[in-house]
Parts: structure tokens; sequence; C-alpha cells
């Protein structure tokens, strides 16, 4: 489990330095509040379930493509 959960953590920080994420607050918002709540112990179930949760939410209320750096993320915590 902590691989995935360094690997997650990995990619939400890549994402998180994706200059199309930077220039979408919200998506930062969304990939910040995942990072800390990695950071200080949330298991990597909530983690997972809440990302999937806010980041579809996000792609149905803005009708919005994600930057690849996001849909790679997706991935690995659906295990896709």
């Amino acid at each position: 489990m902590k691989n995935q959960v360094d690997e997650t953590f990995a990619l939400v920080s890549a994402a998180y330095r994706d200059p199309e994420i930077k220039a979408t607050p919200a998506l930062r918002g969304i990939l910040l509040k995942y990072s800390v709540a990695l950071q200080t112990g949330k298991t990597y179930g909530y983690v997972c379930q809440g990302l999937n949760t806010e980041v579809s939410k996000y792609v149905h209320d803005y009708r919005y493509q994600l930057p690849q750096s996001m849909v790679q993320l997706m991935h690995q915590i659906n295990g896709d």
C-alpha cells in the first residue's frame, strides 16, 4: 500500500506542476486538498474516492477536457 500512496503522491505532484493545471485554480485546489490528505495520514481509499468524485464533478460541471497529467492520475487511482 505504501508504494501506491507514494506513486499517487508523485502523480498528484506532477499534475499540480502541469502548466494547464496551474492555470485552472479549481483543479489546483482539488490536487492540493488531496495532496495534504495523503501527507496527513488519510487513507489511500479516502484520497482516491475523493479525487474521483471531485474531478468527475469538475468535468461534468465545466465540460472540460482534462490535461494529460490529470488523466494519468485518474487512471492510476482507478486501476486502469
